[in-house]
Protein backbone atom coordinates (compact mmCIF):
# COMPACT_ATOMS: atom_id res chain seq x y z
CA UNK A 1 0.00 0.00 0.00
CA UNK A 2 1.72 3.60 -1.33
CA UNK A 3 2.48 5.88 1.69
CA UNK A 4 5.41 7.98 0.85
CA UNK A 5 4.58 10.61 3.73
CA UNK A 6 2.50 13.14 1.59
CA UNK A 7 -1.32 13.98 3.26
CA UNK A 8 -3.02 13.10 -0.46
CA UNK A 9 -0.94 9.53 -0.39
CA UNK A 10 -1.73 8.89 2.96
CA UNK A 11 -5.16 9.64 2.43
CA UNK A 12 -5.55 7.22 -0.74
CA UNK A 13 -3.80 4.22 1.16
CA UNK A 14 -6.27 5.27 4.10
CA UNK A 15 -9.50 5.04 1.77
CA UNK A 16 -8.14 1.88 0.59
CA UNK A 17 -7.96 0.64 4.31
CA UNK A 18 -11.31 1.66 4.92
CA UNK A 19 -12.80 -0.54 1.46
CA UNK A 20 -11.07 -3.54 3.25
CA UNK A 21 -12.63 -2.73 6.77
CA UNK A 22 -16.26 -3.34 5.02
CA UNK A 23 -15.08 -7.13 5.39
CA UNK A 24 -14.86 -7.24 9.01
CA UNK A 25 -12.43 -5.63 11.80
CA UNK A 26 -9.22 -6.21 10.01
CA UNK A 27 -5.67 -4.82 11.72
CA UNK A 28 -2.49 -3.27 9.78
CA UNK A 29 1.01 -2.49 11.03
CA UNK A 30 2.94 0.02 9.98
CA UNK A 31 6.71 -0.61 7.74
CA UNK A 32 9.37 1.15 9.13
CA UNK A 33 10.95 0.07 6.59
CA UNK A 34 9.13 0.61 3.40
CA UNK A 35 7.01 3.10 5.17
CA UNK A 36 3.34 1.67 4.28
CA UNK A 37 0.77 0.14 6.38
CA UNK A 38 0.20 -3.11 5.57
CA UNK A 39 -2.42 -5.96 6.40
CA UNK A 40 -1.40 -7.99 9.25
CA UNK A 41 -4.64 -10.02 9.83
CA UNK A 42 -8.28 -10.16 10.37
CA UNK A 43 -9.37 -10.08 14.20
CA UNK A 44 -12.46 -11.36 15.50
CA UNK A 45 -12.26 -9.33 19.12
CA UNK A 46 -10.31 -6.45 19.81
CA UNK A 47 -10.10 -3.06 21.17
CA UNK A 48 -11.88 -0.86 23.53
CA UNK A 49 -10.37 2.36 22.74
CA UNK A 50 -12.74 3.82 26.08
CA UNK A 51 -9.86 3.92 28.19
CA UNK A 52 -9.75 5.83 31.99
CA UNK A 53 -10.20 9.91 32.41
CA UNK A 54 -7.70 10.99 34.18
CA UNK A 55 -8.85 13.89 36.95
CA UNK A 56 -6.67 17.05 37.34
CA UNK A 57 -6.52 19.45 40.78
CA UNK A 58 -7.12 23.00 39.61
CA UNK A 59 -7.01 25.46 42.22
CA UNK A 60 -8.54 28.62 42.08
CA UNK A 61 -6.35 31.36 43.70
CA UNK A 62 -8.72 33.57 44.86
CA UNK A 63 -10.77 30.52 46.10
CA UNK A 64 -10.05 27.76 49.20
CA UNK A 65 -12.09 25.37 46.90
CA UNK A 66 -10.33 23.21 44.50
CA UNK A 67 -11.93 22.25 41.13
CA UNK A 68 -11.73 18.75 39.54
CA UNK A 69 -11.18 18.83 36.14
CA UNK A 70 -11.04 15.97 33.58
CA UNK A 71 -8.16 15.52 31.79
CA UNK A 72 -7.10 13.36 28.66
CA UNK A 73 -8.31 9.78 28.46
CA UNK A 74 -5.63 7.08 28.81
CA UNK A 75 -5.51 3.67 27.07
CA UNK A 76 -5.89 0.56 28.49
CA UNK A 77 -3.53 -2.58 27.20
CA UNK A 78 -5.29 -3.77 23.56
CA UNK A 79 -5.96 -7.21 23.03
CA UNK A 80 -6.50 -8.57 20.43
CA UNK A 81 -7.84 -12.24 18.96
CA UNK A 82 -7.89 -13.74 15.47
CA UNK A 83 -8.34 -17.46 14.73
CA UNK A 84 -5.10 -19.12 14.42
CA UNK A 85 -3.87 -20.28 11.47
CA UNK A 86 0.06 -21.27 11.66
CA UNK A 87 0.88 -18.83 8.72
CA UNK A 88 -0.96 -15.95 10.59
CA UNK A 89 0.51 -16.63 14.14
CA UNK A 90 4.11 -16.77 12.16
CA UNK A 91 3.46 -13.26 10.85
CA UNK A 92 2.59 -12.17 14.09
CA UNK A 93 6.27 -13.11 15.63
CA UNK A 94 7.70 -11.24 12.74
CA UNK A 95 5.22 -8.16 12.58
CA UNK A 96 4.89 -6.75 16.87
CA UNK A 97 7.59 -5.37 18.27
CA UNK A 98 8.08 -6.52 21.38
CA UNK A 99 11.07 -3.83 22.45
CA UNK A 100 9.71 -0.38 20.94
CA UNK A 101 6.54 1.39 19.85
CA UNK A 102 4.79 0.64 16.45
CA UNK A 103 2.02 2.24 14.97
CA UNK A 104 -1.34 -0.13 14.49
CA UNK A 105 -4.28 0.64 12.56
CA UNK A 106 -7.16 -1.34 13.47
CA UNK A 107 -10.30 -1.17 10.69
CA UNK A 108 -13.60 -1.90 11.75
CA UNK A 109 -16.61 -3.34 9.84
CA UNK A 110 -18.30 -0.20 9.67
CA UNK A 111 -14.94 1.38 7.45
CA UNK A 112 -14.35 3.52 10.78
CA UNK A 113 -10.49 3.14 11.81
CA UNK A 114 -8.10 4.50 14.86
CA UNK A 115 -4.66 4.73 14.35
CA UNK A 116 -2.64 3.79 17.46
CA UNK A 117 0.83 3.50 18.44
CA UNK A 118 2.22 1.11 20.89
CA UNK A 119 5.15 -2.15 22.26
CA UNK A 120 3.43 -5.64 22.20
CA UNK A 121 3.48 -8.77 24.04
CA UNK A 122 4.38 -12.02 22.13
CA UNK A 123 1.67 -13.65 20.96
CA UNK A 124 0.06 -16.66 22.72
CA UNK A 125 -2.27 -19.08 21.20
CA UNK A 126 -5.31 -20.70 23.17
CA UNK A 127 -8.31 -23.19 23.03
CA UNK A 128 -8.60 -26.75 22.03
CA UNK A 129 -11.36 -26.93 19.38
CA UNK A 130 -10.96 -23.73 18.06
CA UNK A 131 -7.72 -21.88 18.79
CA UNK A 132 -7.08 -18.52 18.60
CA UNK A 133 -4.12 -16.18 18.29
CA UNK A 134 -4.22 -13.54 21.43
CA UNK A 135 -1.76 -10.52 21.33
CA UNK A 136 -2.13 -7.41 23.68
CA UNK A 137 -0.20 -4.11 22.81
CA UNK A 138 0.46 -1.21 25.39
CA UNK A 139 -0.48 1.79 23.77
CA UNK A 140 2.08 4.75 24.09
CA UNK A 141 1.11 8.31 23.85
CA UNK A 142 1.16 8.52 20.29
CA UNK A 143 -2.43 7.92 18.76
CA UNK A 144 -4.81 9.87 16.60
Amino acid sequence: MPNTGTKTELAKAFNRLVAIGDLGTQFFWLNRESKHFEYALPVVSGAEFGGDTETIDAPESDSAKVAKVSGRTTLNDITYNSNYTADRYERLLTILDTTESQTYIEVFSDGSAMMFGGTAGIPTISGEDRKNIEFTIAPQAEQW
